[in-house]
Protein backbone atom coordinates (compact mmCIF):
# COMPACT_ATOMS: atom_id res chain seq x y z
CA UNK A 1 0.00 0.00 0.00
CA UNK A 2 1.54 3.03 -0.89
CA UNK A 3 0.71 6.53 1.13
CA UNK A 4 1.19 10.14 0.06
CA UNK A 5 2.17 12.92 2.08
CA UNK A 6 -0.13 15.83 1.40
CA UNK A 7 0.49 18.54 -1.55
CA UNK A 8 3.38 15.89 -3.01
CA UNK A 9 1.97 15.19 -6.58
CA UNK A 10 1.92 11.96 -7.67
CA UNK A 11 1.83 10.65 -11.81
CA UNK A 12 -1.25 9.08 -11.33
CA UNK A 13 -2.63 12.55 -10.35
CA UNK A 14 -0.57 14.78 -12.04
CA UNK A 15 -1.18 13.54 -15.58
CA UNK A 16 -5.22 13.58 -15.75
CA UNK A 17 -4.78 17.05 -14.71
CA UNK A 18 -2.34 18.22 -16.83
CA UNK A 19 -4.14 16.73 -20.05
CA UNK A 20 -7.25 18.46 -18.99
CA UNK A 21 -5.63 21.52 -18.59
CA UNK A 22 -4.15 21.08 -22.21
CA UNK A 23 -7.98 20.30 -23.06
CA UNK A 24 -8.94 23.10 -21.34
CA UNK A 25 -7.03 25.69 -23.35
CA UNK A 26 -7.51 24.27 -26.20
CA UNK A 27 -10.94 24.88 -25.96
CA UNK A 28 -10.62 28.32 -24.71
CA UNK A 29 -8.82 28.85 -28.20
CA UNK A 30 -11.25 27.55 -30.05
CA UNK A 31 -14.15 29.42 -28.57
CA UNK A 32 -12.01 32.52 -28.72
CA UNK A 33 -11.45 32.18 -32.70
CA UNK A 34 -15.54 31.38 -32.68
CA UNK A 35 -15.92 34.64 -30.67
CA UNK A 36 -14.54 36.42 -33.19
CA UNK A 37 -16.08 34.89 -35.84
CA UNK A 38 -19.46 35.21 -34.64
CA UNK A 39 -18.32 39.16 -33.94
CA UNK A 40 -17.72 39.88 -37.41
CA UNK A 41 -20.58 38.12 -38.51
CA UNK A 42 -22.70 40.89 -36.49
CA UNK A 43 -20.50 43.54 -37.94
CA UNK A 44 -21.51 42.69 -41.39
CA UNK A 45 -25.00 41.92 -40.89
CA UNK A 46 -25.12 45.79 -38.72
CA UNK A 47 -23.35 46.90 -42.40
CA UNK A 48 -25.72 45.30 -44.67
CA UNK A 49 -29.11 46.26 -42.48
CA UNK A 50 -27.44 49.92 -42.63
CA UNK A 51 -26.99 49.98 -46.40
CA UNK A 52 -30.49 48.60 -47.64
CA UNK A 53 -31.84 50.98 -45.20
CA UNK A 54 -29.46 53.59 -46.83
CA UNK A 55 -30.66 51.86 -50.77
CA UNK A 56 -33.97 52.41 -49.37
CA UNK A 57 -33.84 56.42 -48.49
CA UNK A 58 -31.67 56.49 -51.55
CA UNK A 59 -34.81 55.11 -53.80
CA UNK A 60 -37.54 57.53 -52.41
CA UNK A 61 -35.16 60.95 -52.72
CA UNK A 62 -35.04 59.32 -56.86
CA UNK A 63 -38.99 58.84 -56.95
CA UNK A 64 -39.10 62.07 -55.54
CA UNK A 65 -36.64 64.08 -57.63
CA UNK A 66 -38.33 62.91 -60.28
CA UNK A 67 -41.82 63.60 -59.47
CA UNK A 68 -40.40 67.27 -59.15
CA UNK A 69 -38.64 67.41 -62.42
CA UNK A 70 -41.83 66.12 -63.49
CA UNK A 71 -44.25 69.12 -61.94
CA UNK A 72 -40.68 71.54 -63.24
CA UNK A 73 -41.40 70.61 -66.55
CA UNK A 74 -45.34 70.98 -66.55
CA UNK A 75 -44.90 74.30 -65.00
CA UNK A 76 -42.55 75.54 -68.30
CA UNK A 77 -45.42 74.07 -70.08
CA UNK A 78 -48.22 75.71 -68.44
CA UNK A 79 -46.07 79.51 -68.30
CA UNK A 80 -45.61 78.94 -71.87
CA UNK A 81 -49.60 78.34 -72.74
CA UNK A 82 -50.44 81.34 -70.20
CA UNK A 83 -47.78 83.21 -72.87
CA UNK A 84 -49.68 82.18 -75.46
CA UNK A 85 -53.10 82.56 -74.29
CA UNK A 86 -51.75 86.22 -73.50
CA UNK A 87 -50.88 86.78 -77.12
CA UNK A 88 -54.56 85.63 -78.48
CA UNK A 89 -55.78 87.96 -76.47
Amino acid sequence: MNFYTAGEPTDSVTSPIQNLERRWNALKTLLTGTKVIVESNVNTKKFYDELRSLNELVTSYEKWLAATETIGEEAADITKHLEQSKVHL
